[in-house]
């Protein structure tokens, strides 16, 4: 039985590098949209489509920390 797809960030690790920006770059004071201009430029995909959006950022970054995982 599928519970759907998984959640961004464990899979590949791409996406384990994507999320250590993302709480690196935030830790430091960038902005969710300077945060996603970060990862366009590092070549890393995100979880649909082709570019990195403020509020996908945002979503990962709001969902790690609800799992105890501060950025």
């Amino acid at each position: 039985m599928s519970r759907g797809p998984r959640p961004y960030g464990r899979g590949t690790r791409d996406e384990e590098l994507a999320i250590a920006a993302m709480r690196r770059l935030r830790a430091s004071g960038e902005s969710l949209r300077g945060i996603a201009s970060v990862l366009q430029r590092m070549g890393l995909r995100p979880p649909r489509g082709d570019r990195w959006h403020a509020a996908t950022v945002k979503r990962i970054l709001d969902r790690e920390e609800g799992r105890g995982r501060q950025p």
